[in-house]
């Protein structure tokens, strides 16, 4: 039989792997970055970009900026619904659990009255 423990540790475990995959997707892999490995921009980088280029300008911006905004925003519509399943579905599943199990308050968790 599995301890307690463990019935809690997998799904929390499978909460943070999806966190960091979609820290991942967003902001792009800093390790790779810092080794000099090439590859394409995340929506972060690409609206940083924008941001940084249009700040001290007057002109309007470019159809590279254009373009790749509008790369940013397809590529962040997956992300928002994996941010928002974490969100409404696994983590609410992970606090129903831990309530289950008796764990006490944390910061952040929502407390419900007694009646």
């Amino acid at each position: 039989a599995e301890a307690p423990m463990d019935e809690l540790m997998s799904p929390l475990r499978n909460i943070e792997n999806k966190m960091k995959e979609v820290n991942l997707v967003l902001n792009g892999d800093r390790l790779k970055r810092r080794l000099d490995i090439n590859e394409p921009p995340s929506p972060r980088q690409r609206i940083g970009s924008i941001n940084y280029e249009q700040k001290n300008s007057t002109a309007a911006p470019t159809k590279t900026h254009m373009d790749s905004y509008q790369i940013a925003r397809e590529e962040f519509t997956p992300i928002q619904a994996q941010i928002k399943q974490l969100y409404t579905v696994d983590i609410v599943k992970m606090e129903e659990m831990l309530k289950s199990a008796g764990a006490p308050y944390t910061p952040g968790r929502v407390l419900e009255e007694e009646h």
